[in-house]
């Protein structure tokens, strides 16, 4: 139940972020070259760990973790080598934002 309330809750600030950068997009940021889909994928990214910390136990230290929300596995970001996956998924995504 737990899993479901965040996963929502996560849906729906992606969900505004990406309506927001539309309406900066129309608005605001026309002159700029963003690449928005950088942008995107960094807040996907950003919040996949913020809810992974918030869902996870403090005691899992396996790599990979049965998913929350469907079937699979996904990485755990309480393993260290599980964060620096994380952590470089996102510095890709800020140098394709910058760069």
């Amino acid at each position: 139940m737990k899993a479901k309330k965040y996963n929502r809750l996560a849906l729906i600030i992606l969900a505004l972020f990406v309506l927001f950068l539309l309406l900066l997009k129309n608005t605001l940021l026309v002159e700029l070259q963003l690449n928005y889909i950088a942008i995107i994928g960094f807040a996907v990214i950003l919040l996949t760990v913020i809810v992974g910390f918030l869902l996870v136990p403090t005691h899992e230290k396996k790599l990979f973790i049965p998913k929350y929300y469907g079937y699979g596995i996904s990485l755990n970001p309480r393993n260290l080598v599980g964060l620096a996956i994380y952590i470089s998924l996102l510095l890709v995504m800020l140098q394709a934002i910058i760069g």
